[in-house]
């Protein structure tokens, strides 16, 4: 028989744990996988004593997929457990070795007890983090111990190791996502930009959207590529996050499955391109929807101006002061009209003043004027409102223009704006198309009607 180095060996409670490493160079084949088998078998009896290993409690595998298993653990340290060391065990390996970098833990439920109360391992004081250990082998068995760092020793925190546990034999794909749409972006947010880019909104929907630090847990990825070019990855989830880096969610949309949206920006203007969105899991695994659209066009060219005072040999009695507002007419198929909106400036508030289709009205030939009226304490400042307000002036916020082209396909370019200074559109007096199916015109003061339907609220306010 060859004789065999050991450093040592421990003896606890009818089971023996390994502590140290053989040489297995010097073993034989049948007698090295023996003893791999007699250091696996040894490690599934907890220690009596487990005092030295520190405030974690024995982790447990509360989910797997093909390559990555979820365990649930306390810890009772008096300061919050941001990552964790992994450290795994198969049936080959002589001991536990360290399984990549640090994980982020995830809190699950606080301690009944102020953390770093006299509690147990298991005691009510202990905190519950969930971890997710990735790359794992496929349909393969292991155990896992954790730690505060990438040490072993007594000197850190370290957990007794869990039961034996096994990832699955073959990965699991997730659903694809469904129904792709894209939107204007808000125009509040959509200026125009250095390089004549320009954004667009797009949305999607999936079962799967919340994220609780489980392998089943669905990530998002959105890419677009133009005619004749490669791909590009506009924005990708990261596995194991807890917050989204592609997409966020819409929560006011009526909808038969959870909607994602994210706004595209830095697109080339009037492009076709294919934008694809893929749904992917724990194991990589992809599933992917396209959508073909055209990006929405540059800003318009408007010319503003505003008529306060009568012209050259006109009649001061009935003038009546405007806002006046020119454009070219962009004869696309692709155009559906223009979008005139009334916001504050510095607030977020704005609402479709004027609907002005490519055809078919009277203001199609690119010209609108807007009645205004003049008023005092008008400020954009909040100082200056407050201190006129306590004044007992009635104080107004500076109204601003926004003017936008729209496409047939919902989309629309960076708005133009125009502020309009101490003076104040009177919507009562404008009448004009006041939504993007209204029938007929009505003044713009007027009260619209509640949308009770996903259609009737995106035709009245999208």
């Amino acid at each position: 028989m060859r004789e065999v180095a050991l450093c040592g060996v421990a003896i606890a409670a009818s089971a023996f744990v390994i502590v140290a490493f053989a040489t297995l160079g010097s073993l034989g084949a049948s007698r090295a996988k023996q003893f791999r088998r007699l250091a696996w078998e040894a490690t599934e009896i907890e220690p009596a004593n487990t005092a030295g290993l520190g405030h974690f409690s024995r982790p447990n595998i509360v989910d797997n997929s093909a390559s990555c298993v979820a365990l649930e653990f306390t810890y009772d340290g008096t300061e919050r457990l941001s990552t964790i060391v992994a450290f795994t065990r198969r049936p080959e390996d002589l001991d536990f070795i360290q399984w990549g970098g640090p994980i982020l833990s995830h809190l699950v439920r606080k301690g009944d007890k102020p953390k770093g109360s006299a509690a147990g391992l298991e005691g009510r004081g202990s905190a519950t983090y969930r971890a997710l250990v990735q790359h794992l082998p496929h349909g393969g068995s292991l155990q896992a111990k954790l730690s505060v760092t990438n040490d072993l020793t007594d000197a850190f925190p370290v957990s007794p190791p869990s039961k034996k546990g096994k990832t699955h034999p073959r990965s699991a794909a997730t659903d694809p996502p469904s129904n792709l749409q894209v939107h204007r972006t808000d125009p509040r947010l959509n200026k125009p930009k250095h390089d004549g880019s320009v954004c667009m909104d797009l949305h999607w929907e999936h079962a799967h959207t919340a994220l609780s630090g489980r392998p089943g847990d669905v990530y998002f990825r959105v890419a677009y590529n133009y005619t004749g070019e490669g791909e590009k990855e506009f924005c990708s989830d990261f596995i194991d996050e807890k917050v989204r880096n592609c997409g966020k969610p819409l929560t006011v949309l009526a909808a038969k499955l959870p909607t994602n949206y994210a706004t595209i920006c830095g697109l080339r203007p009037k492009h076709h391109i294919v934008i694809t969105v893929s749904a992917f899991n724990c194991d990589n695994i992809h599933q992917s929807s396209s959508l073909a659209v055209h990006t929405p066009p540059n800003a318009p060219s408007v010319v503003a101006s505003m008529v306060t005072t009568p012209m050259a040999q006109e009649s001061v009695a009935g003038f009546r002061p405007r806002a006046v507002l020119d454009w070219i007419p962009q004869h696309d198929p692709r155009i559906a009209g223009h979008a005139v909106y009334l916001g504050l400036n510095h607030i977020s508030t704005m609402k479709l003043l004027c609907w002005i289709p490519s055809y078919g009205s009277k203001f199609s030939n690119g010209h609108l004027e807007l009645p205004i009226a003049y008023t005092q304490h008008t400020h954009t400042e909040d100082t200056r409102m407050y201190d006129d307000y306590l004044k007992r002036f009635p104080v107004h916020q500076e109204e601003e223009l926004y003017i936008t082209t729209r496409t047939t396909e919902n989309l629309e370019s960076p708005a133009f704006t125009f502020l309009l200074g101490s003076w104040l559109v009177e919507d009562y007096a404008l009448k004009c198309l006041t939504s993007f199916d209204a029938p007929r015109p009505a003044y713009a003061a007027e009260d619209q009607p509640l949308a009770w339907t996903q259609a009737e609220s995106l035709s009245l306010y999208d």
